[in-house]
């Protein structure tokens, strides 16, 4: 059995939970195994006796991840998702951002390489049939969706970029936003969400899910980063040419649109669609390792 643990609330978004997700789907649409999905505020599984599976964790809780590691890690190999802290280690730990620069003792596979792309998102791409990009600017801040930092980044776009329309994606956990201006279109938990990613001239974001996504269909993000853990995230993405820059109020002027053009051509072709792909490889290997047997578990389905 596989289980599959994520965190999803108010105060960290939806990024987590959609990775998982996507996670998921890959599982039940490639093997036979039974997949477990898990909220880590919900479950009760830390109370019960599992033995012989693939545990994954993801929550942004060094305390929630501790509590499932040092329950499992015995008899079943534990596997992380962007994982910070050195207290109580799981065996894997993959992390499509760079490392934070503290000792691991685990092992890690990092890079964009381990992007995990939704089912929806990569089928769209097959499907989508590219037709000229609008001037539209596609805005989605993860976290809380804090209103106010929306409304200011609203304003900021409208006053340097003003013959451009603004798409604000809200989510499920965001806090209701109500805002009054010209060429602002706000979209609550769109069902065409893809086909609005993939129509935008560039993108807003926090640095996360909805970034690697963008990038996967060719569109580059300004970052905007809400805690000290995004900057390391967001300078590590523009240092690696997958971002365009940081937001801030002076961005348009030292980012005028050339130069965004610019960098959006260097940001191309950088996801491939195929990290849930190589996560569940390296977890077959490491579990037949770990228990010293082959993994009868994984059977494909095709």
């Amino acid at each position: 059995m596989l289980v599959i643990i994520y965190e999803r609330n108010r105060i960290i978004g939806n990024g987590h939970y959609m990775r998982c997700l996507a996670l998921k789907e890959f599982c039940e649409s490639n093997y036979k195994e039974p997949v477990l999905f898990e909220n880590a505020d919900e479950t009760n599984l830390d109370q019960q006796n599992i033995t012989g599976n693939v545990i994954i964790i993801d929550t942004s809780s060094v305390e929630k991840a501790n509590r499932f590691i040092h329950k499992f890690s015995e008899h079943n190999l534990i596997v992380t998702m962007d994982y910070f802290s050195d207290v109580c280690n799981p065996h894997i730990n993959f992390n499509v951002y760079e490392h934070w620069p503290l000792k691991r003792n685990h092992i890690s596979y990092t890079g964009i390489e381990y992007a995990i792309i939704r089912k929806e998102i990569i089928e769209f791409k097959e499907n989508w049939r590219s037709k000229p990009s609008g001037k539209n600017i596609f805005i989605m801040i993860g976290g809380n969706g804090d209103t106010g930092l929306t409304k200011n980044i609203i304003e900021i776009c409208q006053r340097n970029l003003p013959a451009y329309s603004l798409n604000l994606i809200r989510g499920p956990l965001n806090e209701p936003m109500e805002m009054e201006a010209s060429q602002l279109c706000i979209f609550n938990s769109p069902a065409n969400l893809p086909e609005l990613m993939a129509s935008c001239t560039f993108a807003i974001t926090t640095p996360g899910i909805a970034t690697l996504e963008l990038l996967y269909l060719n569109k580059a993000s300004l970052l905007v980063p809400l805690h000290n853990l995004h900057e390391h995230f967001a300078n590590h993405f523009i240092r690696n040419n997958l971002a365009i820059d940081i937001f801030n109020k002076d961005v348009f002027v030292r980012c005028p649109l050339p130069t965004i053009q610019n960098r959006m051509s260097l940001c191309m072709d950088k996801v491939d669609g195929l990290g849930a792909s190589r996560i569940i490889h390296l977890i077959v290997l490491h579990y037949e390792e770990k228990m010293g047997s082959r993994n009868s578990m994984w059977e494909r389905i095709h």
